[in-house]
């Protein structure tokens, strides 16, 4: 009654009113339930959607480079990749070499800025081995090319020896060992630096790569009959690890606490329930390798 008639003071008060009322609502968050959150599970699928290598969507990253076997997210700063992402499938893990890994070189990565890459001197003579991320036997099974990328320094990180030939190598051959008993799996893995500024390789160019203190390594599986992915996530801390028969369940840790030690950010292409869910839970066992 008051809008229809035609008062001075009425009508325009109660249009001021709901102009407030109606940008009040526009300026909050829409919160969602979890039903409107969740995906049918028609929608949740395996890891591969977007490329071959892609595990639920890529982290940020300087540059992201796109190769053969892996794709990598390289850091600038660091001199590295900060996260390597691939698919492992069987045919790779037992497939045909197409060029004995005496004959690769490590290279820099000509796709880089010059003041953004890795040279070979900055490993020589620094007590640190070049550690492969996708690691190289797995780039296998394709072309010469794709091996000779494995080789890039953008697809490698300051490792210690006895790291890198030791409890590394040990979850390198697992994860040979579940894709040959799943068919596949897929691969995020990187280095982590807790220390600020982190210490960097005295080499024959010295103070350009940093160093990690951390590595993870996250693993995905995906059955069709179970309809979401299985993860397992494992960090090793960059030191000598006495035995290098300790058990890899030593080293499980979770999704979220990669995420908060490196800030970046994984699976965000899942439905946010899911990867919420994945993310949060630490594994207590590793998988069975058939």
């Amino acid at each position: 009654m008051f809008i229809i008639q035609k008062s001075k003071v009425i009508g325009p008060l109660m249009t001021a009113v709901c102009c407030a009322l109606i940008l009040q609502a526009c300026s909050q968050p829409v919160k969602q339930s979890d039903q409107q959150r969740r995906l049918p599970r028609s929608a949740i699928h395996k890891p591969g959607v977007g490329g071959e290598h892609n595990v639920y969507g890529y982290p940020i990253a300087d540059h992201v480079l796109q190769r053969i076997g892996y794709t990598a997210g390289h850091d600038g700063e660091y001199r590295q990749p900060v996260w390597v992402s691939y698919r492992l499938s069987v045919d790779y893990c037992d497939g045909k070499e197409f060029v004995p890994r005496e004959r690769i070189r490590f290279v820099p990565d000509r796709d880089l800025p010059d003041h953004k890459r890795a040279l070979d001197d900055d490993y020589r003579r620094s007590g640190y081995s070049r550690g492969h991320m996708a690691m190289q036997s797995d780039l296998r099974g394709r072309s010469e090319e794709c091996e000779r990328q494995g080789c890039l320094l953008s697809n490698v990180c300051p490792q210690k020896q006895h790291l890198n030939a030791g409890c590394w190598l040990k979850l390198e051959n697992a994860c040979k060992n579940w894709a040959r008993a799943y068919g596949e799996v897929w691969i995020v893995c990187g280095p982590i630096f807790n220390r600020r500024p982190p210490a960097r390789l005295q080499g024959a160019r010295p103070g350009y790569v940093s160093i990690p203190t951390q590595f993870y390594k996250i693993v995905v599986k995906f059955k069709e009959s179970a309809l979401e992915p299985e993860v397992l996530a494992f960090v090793m801390q960059h030191e000598p690890i006495p035995d290098k028969n300790t058990d890899l369940s030593t080293f499980l840790s979770s999704v979220d606490d990669i995420e908060k030690a490196t800030g970046l950010d994984f699976f965000s292409h899942l439905p946010d329930d899911l990867e919420d869910r994945i993310e949060a839970t630490t594994a207590t066992t590793t998988w069975a390798m058939n």
